[in-house]
């Protein structure tokens, strides 16, 4: 399985991409700026992408929107510290919504439902 990361803070996603990478997930980059990551879009070969909600510039939620307009094939997972965006964040069909610090099993359980849900893809990549 292949990731994207975007948040706005180099500590959190140095300690996502560590959770990750121990649970055998290839980072396929990483942004700190959205505006970027959306910019990119097109050019990725990943299956999700992990997206911190307050973000500067451009709000994750407005973020992942614009992903999935661009690749409706890639899941989105929300990954933040504030909870109230849960509803926003299941509205446009997010796989997860992970609360920061994220415990790692609380990971593991999100990867093992987007491994399950699209094998198939994710074999052919």
């Amino acid at each position: 399985m292949k990731a994207i990361l975007i948040d706005d803070e180099q500590l959190a996603l140095d300690s996502m991409r560590r959770m990750l990478e121990r649970q055998g997930v290839t980072i396929a980059a990483a942004y700190l700026d959205p505006l970027t990551a959306v910019e990119q879009c097109p050019g990725w070969n990943a299956d999700v992408a992990f997206v911190d909600i307050e973000l500067p510039g451009m709000s994750g939620l407005e973020a992942a929107e614009r992903l999935q307009t661009l690749r409706p094939d890639i899941y989105i997972v929300f990954v933040t510290a504030y909870d109230h965006y849960a509803i926003q964040a299941f509205e446009l069909d997010a796989v997860d919504y992970l609360l920061k610090p994220i415990h790692p099993r609380r990971l593991e359980n999100t990867l093992a439902r987007i491994s399950r849900s699209q094998v198939p893809t994710i074999a052919r990549r």
